[in-house]
């Protein structure tokens, strides 16, 4: 509603709703724009939401490309946007590069883009092999036998990598099924046994490189065979058996072993000991040939060897271990150790030195020197150091060291009394034995003879001792007789009455009857591999008078000192394979025969023999083929042979073949030649030729291969054509400091010529570009981060162009952010944005930095050193002074080149809008306006002021007056149109919002009725003093003023003059007297009518005399009283 003299108006119509909440702007940008995958025709991008929504929900996204070169951006996504923060671009050009730039959208509209860092390109992402093992796939899988073993594991790569599983000793896999895609491998393995458990091996490969996994799996099942059973020592009642643990255990820890024996005369095996609960083995025992398996062991065994004891001497036994595992379940019995005959083992003492100690050992005064040997026999022989007659003992000068299998001499010090020959003297005492036989007595005594007591006494003593006493055999075998002593035995028969006379033998002397056996002739070798030979001999010339119970055979490397036994128990054969041989290492043999005098001397030994694969001629080279033509000669190359022939190949024959003539001729030396390529020169031009390789090893000369059809000899023509490293096809990083290095062969005939660019730049002069017919390279020393780049390659010859570029990425420091702009400038802060720089180092961009200085210092101060973001406020400003700027980004390798404002930056902002407007005069062609400043000038100073208008029913503003005062007058107008008027501020920073006047103005003379009104009724004024009265007047036309004096016209003088202005009309009286006082009307008239108003004006004075004559009351005598009458006058 308008209020004016005439009073307040109706009601304006009422306006639409507003909704009170805070002010809705449009959204910042996306942050972290990125590329996740790309193929040869999309582009998957994803981002997170702005960090500034505008106050407003973030509605969706939208995603624009756009060409590098080009600047005609394409929206991609649907026309209302997208709601997830990733989008896969689709339809792409393979090999293309792509700006791409995403933008947010709320309710105000679309926000500013954020930009993908650089120029994602549309192609297949080499991504190298991942595995994702599971936690518990890390841990021990652990299953129980008969159930399905499943293994699901995640796999990344591309292109999809080959998946293979294997196990780590090699086992089968038959058994498994396993399927694979491009992002998981599944092994899964049905009805798991103890043998399944191990580890299970993942590779998976592609051209970006391999990744290997494992997995360990443990199938919970009854344990398998022990190992290695072997018969470590045997008595004539007792065999001691050694064995390894079971390879698997069957994931439970082995309890004890069951160990079994079976006589060979019988088929059942009998436990020994079933029970032993430390190392959970039994040994079972079987008699030869026909017993059973029993068991040998009764009690639980602990270690992995046992004594079976309770053997009948001269039988012949099998033994086998079963193992026990927590659960109670016997495994499979360990394969038989063979046939073993219970007697008490004899071996005449053996002493193994190094060779060296054969010669003669020269030392110096006052070194040291030690003399070691091995030995060997049963019983353990008894050993004595000699030197000369007198026997060695240990003292501070000399230590002598024995252990049951070696000793040890070692001197300190030597002085010239250790000189002389050192003899170890090894003996133990082989026991003998004798077989007696007997006839019953003639007479038994009545009574039948109830056993027979065997003594024997040496013939230098006089004591008998006993061998048997209870003899219930007619024979009795006499053991452990001392060899080369002489014996007497008797017998002496028994019945319930007692022991009848002895009967007395003859004597005899304790020894063999027999001699050990000549040695055999050296062995020789008939079949050699890498690993193995096999050594054969021939029997030796005499066999001692016994027969031969078997051979030994000892082998000796080439760079050992000691012979070695090559088979555990005697060799039955004349043949055997040694295996377990070092690849190249030499060896020699050496057999020894054994009859039951024993074993005999080793016999000389063979010739070196080397362990290697056999040779034979190589087979033809590979591939071969001709790689160039010219007038007079054609180059060919081939590879090695498949097949070497199992020798290093030498060297290559070429041979070729005129076609006219039919011949073949050898191009190479006869030796041949190491290369796999070769230039047959001085050839005939135009002439038609074949060719043909060969390849040599020690073996001699292999199948020869053909080159592929003729070869006519001619200048060839080819188009350029260049092969870049698979290292080029990616990006070339190199770090900031360093060198460039770009080699790339190229071929072409005739020689083509090499351009080397730069896509949006040019090569540095500092560049050194080298060019041959076979290759180009670009070295570029000392690079930086404007190195960084698509360098260009183009080849041209007569027969075509070929091109091809190279991705450089300079690890540097980022280039300076793009596009620094000034958003916003109030009072006390200042917004700035920019992009990402063109060149981010080779490296993602951490952060920017942001930095400040007053334009009076010379030294930037940080304002942020971590912003995530392209825009930042600053803020905390001083109000008018001048800022520069400047933001650098900052990657791994440090913080790169800034972007700085190239002005100073004040500090300020648009100003307030003037205050309130007031329309001072409308005419009919001409409105005046005045108005006051704003509250405040935005920190600068008031420019000017511009004044606009807008004609009723036009929505266009116009400037109508550009003022530098509080007020104008716009002229031009069309009496009768209403117009609207508004006023803005401008300072140096832009204008103010505009102050509008509430109610719109007609053109037209205006007509107001007159209007006095003094702002008071009386005034006071000392006489003397001068007097100035204002009274406001109004009224359209102006109003003529008519002052009266007391009801009479106002006598005007130069002492009192009235003066009239558009508002007031003043009254000026100078050195007022007493006949000033009085009443003063003022009437102001115009066609309206008219208007008066009076103020009294009242002079200061002091009085007058009073007023005469003077009267007389009343005399008395007492006292005189006087009135006076005044007057005033």
């Amino acid at each position: 509603m308008a209020e004016n003299a005439a009073g307040v108006s109706e009601p304006s119509p009422a306006s639409p709703f507003y909704k009170a909440c805070d002010t809705v702007f449009k959204p910042g940008p996306p942050g972290n724009p990125r590329v996740l995958d790309s193929s040869k025709s999309s582009i998957t991008i994803a981002w997170n939401k702005p960090i500034y929504d505008g106050g407003s929900e973030i509605t969706g996204y939208m995603v624009e490309i756009a060409l590098p070169e080009e600047d005609e951006w394409k929206i991609v996504t649907p026309p209302v946007g997208l709601k997830a923060t990733s989008f896969t671009i689709t339809d792409l050009k393979e090999n293309q590069e792509y700006k791409i730039r995403i933008y947010a959208m709320n309710s105000e509209g679309l926000g500013e883009p954020a930009l993908v860092p650089g120029t994602p390109k549309a192609e297949e992402r080499m991504l190298p092999p991942e595995i994702e093992l599971d936690a518990e796939l890390r841990k021990v899988v652990t299953i129980r036998a008969c159930c399905t073993l499943r293994l699901f594991v995640p796999i990344k790569g591309r292109p999809a990598p080959e998946v293979k599983w294997t196990r780590e000793h090699g086992e089968s896999l038959d058994r498994a099924s396993i399927e694979s895609t491009s992002s998981y491998t599944l092994l899964i393995v049905e009805n798991v046994n103890r043998f399944d458990s191990g580890k299970y091996i993942l590779t998976i490969e592609n051209s970006s490189g391999s990744k290997t996994a494992f997995v360990n799996v443990r199938v919970l099942d009854t344990p398998g065979a022990p190992q290695d059973l072997k018969i470590k020592e045997v008595t004539k009642s007792s065999v001691t058996l050694t064995w390894e643990p079971p390879l698997i255990d069957g994931g439970s820890k082995i309890k004890n072993y069951i160990v079994e024996k079976r006589e060979s005369t019988r088929k059942a095996y009998s436990t020994v000991n079933a029970n032993c609960h430390k190392t959970s083995y039994v040994v079972e025992k079987k008699e030869l040939p026909d017993g059973r398996w029993m068991k040998a062991s009764f009690t639980n065994v602990i270690d992995t060897q046992f004594e079976v004891t309770g053997l009948v001497e001269n039988q012949r036994y099998e033994f086998r271990v079963i193992a026990r595992n927590a659960a109670g379940v016997f495994s499979e019995p360990s394969e038989s150790s063979g046939a073993i005959t219970a007697r008490d083992e004899v071996e005449p003492p053996q002493i193994s030195m190094d060779p060296k100690f054969r010669d003669t050992i020269v030392v110096h005064a006052g070194e040291s020197f030690k003399l070691d040997a091995d030995v060997h026999g049963k019983p353990i022989p008894s050993i004595q150091w000699l030197k000369g007659d007198r026997e060695l003992t240990s003292t501070a000068h000399m230590e002598i060291k024995t252990t049951d299998f070696a000793t040890s001499l070692s001197v300190k010090e030597a002085t010239r009394v250790d000189s002389g020959q050192y003899v170890l003297l090894a003996k133990n005492v082989a026991a003998e034995k004798c077989m007696l036989s007997w006839k019953p007595p003639l007479q038994d005594g009545g009574s039948d003879i109830s056993h027979y007591v065997v003594e024997k006494r040496e013939t230098s003593r006089l004591v008998w001792t006993v061998v048997d006493s209870n003899v219930q055999t007619l024979n009795c075998k006499v053991t452990k007789l001392l060899e080369g002593n002489e014996y007497v035995f008797r017998i002496m028969a028994v019945n319930k009455y007692g022991v009848g006379e002895p009967l007395e033998s003859d004597s005899v002397v304790a020894k063999n009857p027999f001699v050990v056996p000549l040695p055999p002739k050296a062995p020789e070798v008939t079949a050699v591999t890498k690993d193995s030979m096999i050594v054969v001999w021939e029997r030796p010339a005499s066999d001692g008078g016994s027969e031969i119970l078997g051979y030994v055979l000892e082998k000796r490397d080439k760079e050992g000192i000691r012979w070695t036994r090559c088979n555990k128990r005697l060799i039955s054969e004349l043949r055997y394979r040694v295996t377990g041989l070092i690849e190249n290492h030499d060896y020699e043999y050496r057999v020894s025969a054994e009859n039951a005098a024993g074993l005999s001397e080793p016999s000389p030994p063979s010739a070196y023999y080397k362990a290697c694969d056999p040779i034979y001629k190589p087979g033809p080279p590979n591939n071969p083929k001709v790689t160039d033509v010219t007038r007079s000669s054609v180059f060919l190359s081939w590879g090695k042979p498949i097949y070497d022939g199992g020798s290093e190949i030498q060297g290559y024959i070429v041979e070729k073949c005129d076609v006219s003539d039919g011949e073949w001729s050898i191009c190479t030396p006869p030796t041949g030649i190491k290369n796999v390529h070769m230039e047959v020169e001085k050839l005939v031009e135009k002439h038609e030729y074949k060719f043909r390789i060969c390849a040599v090893n020690k073996a001699g000369v292999g199948e020869h291969a053909d080159v592929p059809g003729s070869v006519i000899v001619e200048e060839k023509m080819e188009a350029p054509d260049l092969d870049l490293d698979m290292e080029l096809r990616k990006i070339v990083n190199v770090r900031a400091g360093g060198s460039l290095r770009l080699f790339v062969p190229i071929r072409g005939r005739p020689t083509p010529e090499v351009k080397w660019g730069k896509v949006d730049g040019d090569i540095r002069e500092a560049a050194i570009i080298d060019t041959t017919s076979s290759f180009t390279s670009l070295v570029l020393d000392n690079v930086n981060r404007f190195d960084s780049g698509k360098y260009t390659l183009t080849l041209e010859n007569s027969s075509g162009t070929k091109s091809a570029f190279v991705s450089v990425r300079v690890l540097d420091t980022p280039s300076a952010p793009v596009n620094l702009k000034i958003r916003e400038i109030t009072k006390d802060s200042v917004s700035l944005s920019w992009e990402p720089p063109l060149l981010d180092g080779g490296a993602k961009i951490k952060n920017f930095i942001i930095e400040k200085r007053e334009a009076t210092r010379k030294a930037y101060a940080a304002v942020v050193t971590n912003c995530h973001k392209t825009s930042w406020k600053v803020d905390q400003l001083q109000e008018g002074c001048y800022y520069f700027f400047r933001v650098s980004a900052e990657n791994e390798y440090g913080i790169g080149l800034p972007a700085e404002t190239s002005d100073p930056i004040k500090v300020a902002e648009v100003p307030q809008p003037p205050g309130k407007i007031t329309v001072d005069d409308v005419t009919r062609n001409s409105v005046s306006l005045s108005w006051a400043k704003p509250e405040h000038d935005g920190g600068s100073k008031i420019i000017q002021y511009i004044v606009e208008m807008q004609a009723k029913g036009s929505e266009k503003w116009s400037e109508c007056a550009r003022v530098k005062t509080l007020e104008a007058v716009v002229t031009n107008l069309t009496q009768g149109e209403e117009y609207l008027f508004r006023v803005m501020a401008v300072n140096e920073k832009g204008k103010s919002d505009p102050r509008a006047l509430a109610v719109p103005i007609v053109a037209k003379d205006l007509v107001i009725e007159p209007d006095v009104r003094p702002a008071f009724h009386s005034y006071s004024v000392q006489v003397g003093q001068d007097l100035k009265v204002e009274i406001p007047i109004a009224g359209r036309p102006k109003p003529t003023v008519t002052w009266l004096k007391d009801g009479q016209p106002l006598r005007q003088t130069t002492r009192v003059n009235v003066s009239d202005s558009t508002d007031l009309t003043i009254l000026n009286l100078k050195e007022t007297s007493k006949e000033d006082s009085g009443t003063y009307e003022i009437t102001v008239a115009n066609v309206v009518g008219q208007k008066s108003a009076s103020v009294e004006i009242i002079t200061l004075d002091k009085p007058d005399p009073p007023v005469g004559p003077v009267k007389f009351d009343e005399i008395s005598a007492e006292k005189r009283r006087k009135t006076a009458f005044y007057g005033l006058k």
